[in-house]
């Protein structure tokens, strides 16, 4: 069932965010066609050779001083309010909202604490390898991987969403990405109750209507523009993490 709060969240403060997070990652990534585990990557998590041509630019020596990548700040306010969304599409997805919340807090405390470090995803996977605490549980750099998996969720969903007939059932739109995103990082009794849970959703469009403070029409432009810049941070992330055999941390 739909949370009672209504009209809460705010698609283009979401875009906003979002895209100033993506001014320092270089055009010559390509990013037309994203794919979570990276194209060409090993099977042991590490970048196949094709991919090294761009490769060095986002992960080369000194790549925190050169582009910096993603801004931190920025995709953590544009995760503030993402975390909205998961806490609206019911209480089987508050835990989700809850578990990002807590996350998010960790990253920023992190960029609170030590703001040259902590500026970038670059800077922070530089940094913390070089300490040796990439892969420790509280480390930034697990933390923000979380989030990666979150906004996978979110951009395929909402890549659904915005070419979805609005008379069709959000239920199957969201029973059918979290199979293919969030569900492999969860534990079997979090899948099972969630797959339960998402059939008490209502139409696409009634969705929107309830959740979103923009209209309908607008909601639909603005879903193309958040999936266009939310492949371009999973496609440079995905490739950064795999190329320091970061990919899965436990």
């Amino acid at each position: 069932m739909i949370s009672a709060e209504r009209k809460d969240f705010d698609l283009a403060v979401v875009l906003e965010h979002l895209q100033l997070a993506t001014q320092s990652i270089p055009s010559d990534i390509p990013t037309n066609e994203f794919d979570t585990d990276v194209k060409n990557s090993n099977s042991d998590g590490s970048i196949g050779e094709q991919e090294t041509g761009y490769l060095e630019i986002i992960a080369g020596p000194g790549v925190a001083d050169s582009c910096g990548g993603v801004s931190v700040g920025e995709y953590l306010k544009a995760f503030t309010e993402l975390t909205r969304f998961f806490s609206l599409t019911g209480p089987i997805f508050k835990f989700v909202a809850r578990d990002l919340t807590k996350r998010i807090a960790i990253v920023q405390a992190f960029l609170d604490s030590d703001p040259q470090h902590y500026e970038s995803f670059a800077s922070i996977v530089e940094h913390e390898l070089a300490n040796g605490r990439a892969r420790n549980k509280a480390s930034a750099t697990r933390n923000i991987l979380r989030l990666h998996w979150a906004l996978e969720f979110i951009v395929e969903f909402m890549d659904k969403l915005k070419d979805a007939n609005q008379s069709a059932k959000a239920s199957t739109l969201v029973y059918e990405v979290y199979g293919r995103t969030l569900s492999v990082h969860h534990p079997w009794i979090t899948r099972q109750l969630a797959y339960f849970a998402v059939f008490s959703l209502p139409t696409i469009r009634k969705l929107v209507d309830i959740m979103c403070k923009q209209d309908y029409e607008e909601v639909k432009g603005l879903l193309a523009l958040v999936v266009q810049t939310g492949r371009v941070i999973l496609q440079y992330t995905s490739t950064l993490y795999a190329s320091h055999n970061l990919s899965s941390i436990s």
